[in-house]
């Protein structure tokens, strides 16, 4: 689903169902924006805790590894949001893989670029 930066603004609290979410462009002031109500709005409403990589972080760990860790379930019922910060040259096949099995049980996650 693609939404408009405007629809966006006034329609962000019907997302909560939704498990991956994309926020690009040249304005990096809307990226930002959107990804923090995204953010607020999840800790607030799902008690989700975000987690936040950048791109670099993903040649110490798989990123298939990280996203399973955050997605089982752990003894405090904790839900995760993880915020991935997309800044430089990235091989998004793994990513791309993740999306595509659609096999998340809790685990959101947003993707920056």
């Amino acid at each position: 689903m693609i939404i408009k930066f405007e629809l966006f603004q006034k329609k962000y609290s019907e997302l909560s169902d939704k498990k991956f979410f994309l926020f690009y462009g040249n304005n990096f002031g809307k990226v930002n924006y959107c990804t923090s109500k995204i953010v607020s709005y999840f800790k607030k409403k799902l008690m989700c805790k975000p987690i936040f990589f950048s791109s670099s972080d993903f040649t110490k760990k798989s990123l298939r590894e990280i996203i399973l860790n955050y997605d089982s379930d752990d003894l405090f019922s904790n839900n995760f949001l993880i915020i991935i910060n997309i800044e430089n040259k990235f091989s998004s096949k793994e990513l791309v893989e993740i999306v595509k099995q659609n096999t998340l049980k809790n685990l959101k996650i947003i993707i920056k670029t």
